[in-house]
């Protein structure tokens, strides 16, 4: 399973102390071979994607609107990588890059960002979905995002949303899905994200101990990074 590392997480200890985006998804792999891919690293080479079993693209703090020179080379990959038909997961940025790719637009969300657990719908016929139909109808998970997609591509299917965010888990393709929650946030990892970025959610006008203390509830762990690796 390859992983596309699109950036980091907060410093100032929250990643000395937590971890950083590739490592909350590794930590809900099975015990299965790994290949981990920084878009950030000097003289990182992108593989064949024919040679792998399947790509999860990790979050960022970049925007999708403004790519950095990086971000442009592994858009281009992941052109390459959709063309040759290997199963995709996109995360948050990753999500919205595989909408951006695919012909959909980004920009940001109206009234500000969506930040803690929301509760997600499932819409229509998502249990007919390999992915997505173990879920039930309502799932509780973490989001922590200022952009999202305003227009999806073409043929693009939403699969769940919250009451603010209108496509937070998308199908793209026959074995192409982005979601805009974070599946491999658990409890701890989410509440220290919030103490992180107190200041930030407080300017903003949110409920700092509301956030904190929704993140504080117990949870099933979700299920989709683990469920992704089997169908790949």
């Amino acid at each position: 399973m390859a992983i596309l590392k699109m950036g980091s997480t907060f410093g100032g200890g929250l990643s000395s102390r937590m971890g950083d985006f590739e490592d909350w998804v590794l930590q809900t792999l099975p015990e299965t071979s790994r290949e981990l891919f920084d878009v950030w690293s000097e003289g990182m080479l992108f593989p064949d994607p024919k040679s792998l079993k399947g790509l999860i693209i990790t979050g960022s703090h970049s925007m999708v609107t403004h790519p950095s020179n990086w971000d442009k080379k592994a858009m281009h990959w992941v052109r390459w990588a959709l063309d040759a038909g290997i199963p995709i997961l996109g995360i948050c940025y990753g999500h919205q890059m595989l909408a951006q790719i695919l012909g959909g637009v980004v920009g940001f969300l109206p009234d500000g960002p969506e930040i803690g657990y929301e509760r997600l719908k499932f819409l229509g016929d998502y249990e007919a979905d390999p992915l997505f139909g173990l879920y039930p109808s309502h799932f509780d998970s973490f989001a922590f995002h200022y952009q999202t997609i305003t227009r999806l591509p073409y043929s693009a299917k939403v699969l769940a949303r919250s009451v603010r965010e209108a496509s937070h888990a998308v199908k793209y393709g026959e074995n192409v899905w982005g979601v805009q929650y974070h599946p491999e946030f658990t409890r701890a990892i989410a509440q220290q994200y919030l103490i992180h970025e107190s200041l930030e959610i407080e300017r903003l006008g949110f409920d700092l101990r509301t956030l904190i203390q929704r993140a504080e509830l117990e949870r099933p762990p979700d299920p989709l990074i683990p469920r992704f690796v089997e169908l790949c």
